[in-house]
């Protein structure tokens, strides 16, 4: 569980080393690399829209799993095939909501680079 954690604060740190370099580097579209105003305004709307409400029910389906890895773990009373299964679904469900919140934080800085279209 050790390792996990420090896998997840390696990640983190990446990330906000990338962050901060892209955002050092200024722009990262060139103004003839970017697409009309009106197609991209209407595209980016819909895909961050569709984004939102899809990893929004994710998110709600891995606290749900999370709260019944819970449930699990309360009612084993020393059944370790109950106690190994609730740790289970706690872990991967744990992992779960992690790559739903990098991926919603990926979507947001990709349709966010062109946003300052003029």
């Amino acid at each position: 569980m050790k390792t996990f954690f420090k896998g997840i604060a390696g990640v983190g740190s990446f990330l906000n080393i990338l962050t901060k370099t892209f955002a050092a580097s200024g722009d990262a579209l060139r103004p003839e690399d970017r697409p009309s105003i009106a197609v991209s305004s209407q595209f980016r709307t819909a895909v961050v829209g569709f984004t939102n409400y899809f990893l929004g029910f994710l998110g709600l389906i891995a606290v749900s799993m999370i709260i019944y890895a819970g449930i699990l773990l309360v009612t084993a009373q020393g059944d370790d095939q109950q106690i190994g299964k609730g740790k289970k679904i706690l872990l991967w469900a744990a992992v779960g909501l992690v790559l739903i919140m990098l991926s919603f934080a990926i979507v947001r800085m990709i349709f966010g680079a062109g946003e300052s279209v003029v």
